[in-house]
């Protein structure tokens, strides 16, 4: 899934029991290439004022996206329960409603608390980042190894691929492989190149390696996606 958070696209791979947890007042809009369907809970914002005035502020948790996601049983049991009441509006319903929300915020900071507190996390600065990502982009018909990518930054590759990935969501070879998938759905609409041509030209090794990670990122082989492209 892409999602664009105030206008950042990021790549989050969220599995069925999963919860991303968005920053209050982050706008964002997402894409899948799967049908997914999404329970969506947004809490008060006097639900969120009440939790901050108790010490447990949302705001200033300098978590990137990929470090919010939760999917702790917990949690889980909490979102359930607030999702099935808003569902079944039974007795007394909106006073078990607040009361299950501010439970399940209180639960979410916990856990976001613990995670930053451990976390070490420092990122690429924005200029090294375009210049990063307009080299693979230039390059992806190439070989692109993460010890040469890291060392255009004067990194040693495993803290290069710390701080691509506290920037982008993705690791390295992530990014690659969804970039050059992207060019590989551009190229599969022109109806005068092969697969194999078009494997070549996206950096794929060989066919079946395209058509495998093609199927795995966009859920439908390369000829499915040019026909329905047609």
């Amino acid at each position: 899934m892409i999602l664009i958070a105030n206008g950042r696209a990021e790549g989050i791979q969220l599995a069925q029991t999963e919860i991303l947890v968005v920053p209050p007042a982050v706008a964002i809009q997402y894409h899948s290439d799967l049908r997914t369907d999404w329970q969506l809970v947004s809490i008060p914002k006097s639900i969120l004022a009440e939790v901050a005035a108790h010490g447990g502020n949302l705001w200033r948790l300098q978590l990137p996206l990929n470090e919010r996601i939760l999917n702790d049983k917990a949690t889980g049991r909490l979102f359930g329960a607030l999702a099935e009441e808003h569902t079944s509006r039974g007795l007394a319903s909106s006073l078990a409603i607040d009361a299950l929300a501010r439970l399940l915020l209180v639960e979410v900071l916990r856990q976001l608390e613990r995670r930053q507190s451990c976390s070490t996390w420092v990122s690429l600065p924005p200029r090294q980042l375009r210049s990063i990502l307009n080299f693979i982009e230039a390059n992806l018909g190439n070989e692109l190894r993460l010890a040469d990518l890291a060392a255009l930054q004067g990194r040693s590759p495993y803290y290069f691929c710390r701080i691509f990935k506290s920037a982008t969501g993705l690791s390295p070879r992530q990014y690659v492989l969804r970039c050059r998938v992207a060019r590989a759905k551009l190229l599969l609409a022109n109806d005068s190149l092969d697969l194999a041509g078009i494997a070549l030209e996206s950096g794929f090794g060989s066919q079946s390696h395209f058509g495998t990670t093609f199927r795995r990122i966009t859920g439908c082989t390369p000829k499915q996606f040019r026909q329905m492209a047609a």
